[in-house]
């Protein structure tokens, strides 16, 4: 069993140079100064703790000329990102590395992510639930620091790394972490929005349950996660052990993601190349990647105020990761590997079975005969994946654990396709633009590719018919055909028979860097504005006799379920320009953590069996909430507060994404049902 386990991995490898015998050995030395960046991770609660603090004083309107305190936010906040980001990479770095799955960091991250995700997870929950000790910062670095430890020993010393894979690495990590600093007010003091809470609450059950699911009693909070949305939870775990219960705490996975991704579109176009990509063409991915960051934090949202980078940010890169994995993969010939990455990618996104269903038909239209075995292999992967995914909730429910979400279930998805339109030109931008419009000139070589690069060109085309021809749609949905473009292009160049060298002329160098930098600049937010309302409504709420909120109980969050009754729901026509509208959730998680004191609330949210003089204003089984302020509350009700929205080009439009009736009923859309559309 051992052997075929290891002749799994080690078929993944690339072939070493027919120069080199036996590939040098790290030294134990070696092997603990490459540990040390993790002990950075320990100014991580501070941090956390000293920005969320910061957050309530900051000027909504011009947050981001914040400039002091210098120490904090240019020394201390870089360091404890870079620590925390290297920290949890390293176990999953030197599993990678002990299989031979490259001999490049940057080639690694895939695997590392994914898994550090499978040691992490198991090593957390034997010293949480079966040696009741439970994890603080210090010792989530320990247990992580130990678990790489024991991953190095088994890697018998490891391959040392090809030369320049730690300066690509560091170059990787310094975009990371100017991207951190750049947008430090939207990853630190900007509020939740109903997504970003939403992730938030999910992500935190981590931190008191095994499994990131509801049990029953939480009220509405218990649509989601659902099993096909579950796994960027556990990153996010992660940072909530070291940053503290704090929004950013939630955020800065993206980062870690970003980094990941980056190595994943590389890796992507270099497999099975006889070439590496040149410097111009890495740092050309680099700008898409910084371009698709900036439209996940700015513009991909269904909040009228702002995008939340928690929420769909980090879980649509995750899936973008672990479907990149498997592609990689089956390329390097695991199955193993492959049916590990695909059932990750079933766990991480509604669009998983899409992806891998497109990837496997792609590999099919691409006419890769020779490897018709490989291709079977493949679909076996995928369905003893998938099997695996649906036995998960009866086997759950025989468990006795809590059931997973249903907010993504098939049906609701399979609704979705009940109305349909033909015609919606700002589609086309979310194909073309995000990764800086030259990679599209990549379509147009079919004939002169290998078969991956075609099977990526039948993938771009699948996601992009399957939801340009949806009338309620969302940004987020094209995340795929955001990045995809990248590979096609510049494997396209690697593979390209016509070319001599991916090499590209100075002329069409300076075209693509200009397309790159057009892209980034249409990402960018139309104002340096940061939302807070929701922290000014938290704040003016009054929660009495309530308990369990810190614990995750599920009463506390069934009587937040009333603050939703406060103002109109997000998808009324009137909002934003007539009505606000919020999160119970991000209203909830404020009112908890407000320092009051014995100033007047606007609302008083009291537990069942808590003295009231008056009638409230609504009431479920555990809780009645209570408007104490009418004047205030109509100033709330009909507030239009800053925001942090992206530039028009990428806002769909709120009709088409709540699926009002004037989207459905537009010139060129039709129906295929019966479906009752909002009004």
């Amino acid at each position: 069993m051992a052997t075929s386990f290891s002749t799994q991995f080690v078929c993944v490898s690339p072939p070493l140079p027919s120069s080199s015998s036996t590939p040098p050995r790290r030294s134990w030395p070696d092997r603990l100064i490459g540990l040390a960046p993790g002990l950075l991770a320990l100014l991580a609660p501070s941090v956390g703790r000293e920005l969320a603090a910061l957050a309530p004083s900051v000027d909504a309107a011009d947050a981001y000329l914040l400039a002091s305190p210098a120490a904090l936010l240019y020394v201390r906040m870089p360091l404890a990102v870079l620590g925390a980001v290297w920290l949890v990479l390293a176990p999953g770095d030197a599993l990678a590395r002990a299989f031979g799955l490259g001999r490049s960091r940057i080639a690694r991250l895939p695997f590392a992510l994914l898994f550090s995700i499978m040691s992490l997870a198991p090593a957390l929950w034997t010293l949480q639930f079966a040696l009741d000790v439970q994890p603080d910062a210090g010792r989530f670095v320990a247990l992580a620091l130990l678990l790489a430890l024991a991953c190095e020993a088994h890697a018998r010393g490891g391959d040392v790394d090809e030369p320049g894979s730690l300066g690509d690495m560091g170059q990787a990590l310094a975009a990371a972490l100017t991207f951190a600093v750049a947008l430090t007010p939207k990853f630190f003091f900007e509020c939740f929005n109903g997504d970003g809470a939403h992730a938030f609450e999910a992500s935190r059950l981590l931190l008191h349950r095994p499994l990131p699911f509801w049990p029953d009693g939480a009220g509405d909070v218990m649509g989601f996660p659902g099993l096909n949305s579950a796994l960027f939870t556990y990153p996010n775990a992660w940072f909530l052990w070291l940053f503290g219960p704090c929004e950013s705490a939630v955020r800065l996975p993206f980062l870690l993601e970003l980094l990941v991704l980056h190595g994943c579109l590389v890796t992507c176009c270099e497999q099975g190349a006889p070439r590496k990509l040149p410097t111009h063409a890495r740092a050309l991915i680099g700008l898409g990647v910084i371009s698709f960051g900036l439209i996940m934090a700015y513009s991909a949202t269904y909040d009228p105020y702002c995008a939340d980078i928690a929420l769909p940010a980090t879980q649509d890169t995750l899936t973008m990761i672990v479907f990149f994995g498997t592609t990689l993969s089956y390329l390097r010939g695991s199955a193993l590997c492959t049916f590990l990455f695909a059932a990750a990618t079933l766990l991480a996104s509604p669009n998983g079975l899409l992806l891998l269903a497109l990837w496997w038909l792609g590999m099919a239209l691409s006419f890769e005969r020779a490897r018709w075995a490989r291709w079977i292999r493949l679909g076996l992967c995928v369905a003893g994946a998938v099997a695996l995914y649906v036995a998960t909730p009866a086997l759950l429910a025989a468990l006795g654990a809590p059931v997973p979400g249903s907010e993504h279930s098939g049906a609701r998805l399979l609704d979705k396709f009940r109305h349909l339109q033909l015609w919606d030109p700002q589609r086309f931008v979310f194909l073309i633009l995000p990764a800086g419009i030259y990679p599209m000139l990549g379509y147009f070589a079919w004939r002169r590719v290998d078969a991956a690069t075609r099977a990526w060109i039948v993938v771009t085309a699948g996601v992009f018919g399957m939801f340009y021809v949806l009338a309620a749609s969302s940004l987020h949905y094209f995340v795929p055909v955001m990045l995809i473009p990248l590979i096609v292009f510049w494997r396209g160049r690697l593979f390209d028979a016509r070319a001599h060298s991916p090499e590209l002329p100075r002329g069409a160098l300076a075209g693509c860097a200009l397309g790159a930098l057009a892209s980034i600049a249409a990402a960018t937010p139309a104002s340096l504005a940061i939302s807070t309302s929701a922290r000014q409504v938290g704040a003016s709420i009054r929660v009495i006799g309530i308990d369990g909120y810190a614990r995750c109980e599920p009463s506390a969050f069934l009587a937040s379920d009333l603050l939703a009754r406060l103002y109109a729901p997000g998808w009324n026509p009137k909002v934003p320009e007539e009505a606000y509208a919020g999160s119970s959730l991000a209203w909830n998680f404020y009112a908890q953590s407000a320092q009051r004191g014995e100033a007047p609330s606007t609302y008083e949210l009291r537990g069942t069996g808590q003295p009231a003089s008056d009638q409230p204003f609504a009431q479920n089984a555990v809780a009645s909430l209570f408007v104490r302020d009418e004047a205030q509350h109509a100033r709330f009700a009909t507030q239009r507060p800053l925001g942090s929205l992206g530039r028009a080009l990428y806002m769909v439009p709120r009709a088409v994404l709540f699926g009002r009736r004037e989207a459905l009923e537009r010139p060129g859309a039709f129906n295929l049902g019966s479906r009752t559309s909002r009004p």
